[in-house]
């Protein structure tokens, strides 16, 4: 068969949309993995500001006055860290 065969080209042009779409869903695979939703990123907000919290409130509660200004560079700081242990 050759490629000015209808057929060799149709053929031809099958094989080339399934590499196409192959490498589309990849594509879309490691994207959508890699990428947060917003909700998530609430989530995740969200957990860290308790956590936040709760470390202030165990500090006031041994005894030492946390400021504003040390309760806003403690928010600042944990904005950094994506730990949420």
């Amino acid at each position: 068969m050759t490629l000015s065969d209808p057929r060799s080209q149709l053929e031809a042009l099958g094989r080339e949309i399934e590499q196409v779409q192959e490498r589309l869903k990849l594509k879309g695979i490691f994207s959508a993995d890699h990428q947060l939703k917003q909700s998530e990123l609430r989530a995740r907000h969200l957990a860290l500001t308790r956590k936040l919290n709760a470390g202030i409130a165990q500090d006031e509660a041994a005894g030492h006055h946390v400021s504003a200004l040390e309760a806003s560079v403690r928010h600042w700081l944990n904005s950094l860290s994506l730990d949420l242990d």
